[in-house]
């Protein structure tokens, strides 16, 4: 999966892994999903996990939510459930 391909769904390879998490009181359905052992091109030798946050209900003028794309370099990744737990905290973090 090149940099230049992560806004056409058409070229993902199926995810590793996929959570799911049906009502959230504020955000409504959330999909978060993993691609492990990925690599770029000109460091092959640099493993990069790559996970995808998509925020299934559209916002209020219908368009949907922007992707958030996160990239996970190094030997030890996160569970998903973890990474939607600190995504859920993001902003106190960004701020």
């Amino acid at each position: 999966m090149s940099v230049n391909q992560l806004n056409d769904p058409s070229t993902w390879l199926i995810a590793d892994n996929v959570i799911e998490i049906d009502e959230h009181s504020q955000l409504g359905q959330v999909r978060v999903s993993q691609w492990l052992d990925l690599h770029f091109y000109r460091a092959a030798e640099h493993r990069v996990n790559l996970i995808l946050v998509q925020r299934m209900k559209p916002m209020s003028n219908g368009q949907p939510f922007p992707p958030l794309w996160l990239a996970w370099v190094g030997e030890r990744t996160l569970p998903l459930e973890t990474v939607w737990f600190k995504y859920l905290r993001r902003f106190g973090v960004d701020h």
